[in-house]
């Protein structure tokens, strides 16, 4: 997609390795250190235990549990990993039965999520799920916020504020 970037080292005994990075800013996956861009190559780490993987400033990461086969259905939570940039970004999350043709018919569902970082806030909002398929599960999220120094000011789902609680 658009906001991953994945660097696999491909010669042996390789502990770094040149990666063009198009102008911007990368969020390293693993370390969260941060790449300003303008669109030129530079050698990055790679050490054989850590593939080098990079974000767009802006990315909205959706993830679900390991599965060990197609059929077997997430118990409803999606994870989102985002990376706010000041302008607005958006992800319209995508999900169908993953188990029939029935997509085509129209069975499927979209959930449009959006994510910005101002001066004194960090906003994540999640939109209101359109449209069904059968064995849709009820949705929870659990919202990863990147680059974040402090707390983030508030996190929304269908315009409505949700509420903060602590972390363990």
């Amino acid at each position: 997609g658009d906001w991953l970037m994945v660097c696999p080292v491909s010669m042996s005994g390789w502990t770094s390795r040149p990666v063009y990075f198009p102008a911007g800013t990368w969020i390293h996956f693993w370390d969260e250190s941060v790449v300003v861009s303008t669109g030129r190559v530079q050698t990055v780490p790679a050490p054989i235990n850590v593939i080098p993987v990079f974000v767009r400033e802006g990315g909205i990461i959706p993830t679900i549990s390991t599965r060990t086969y197609i059929n077997q259905y997430s118990k409803g939570l999606i994870t989102l990993d985002v990376y706010p940039s000041t302008a607005q970004t958006s992800f319209n999350l995508y999900e169908d039965s993953g188990s029939s043709m029935t997509y085509l018919t129209g069975e499927f569902a979209t959930t449009l999520i959006t994510t910005q970082r101002s001066a004194s806030a960090y906003t994540v909002g999640i939109g209101a799920r359109t449209g069904t398929y059968p064995g849709m599960p009820t949705r929870s999220w659990l919202v990863n916020i990147h680059g974040v120094g402090s707390l983030p000011g508030e996190v929304r789902r269908d315009a409505v504020t949700l509420t903060r609680y602590g972390s363990a």
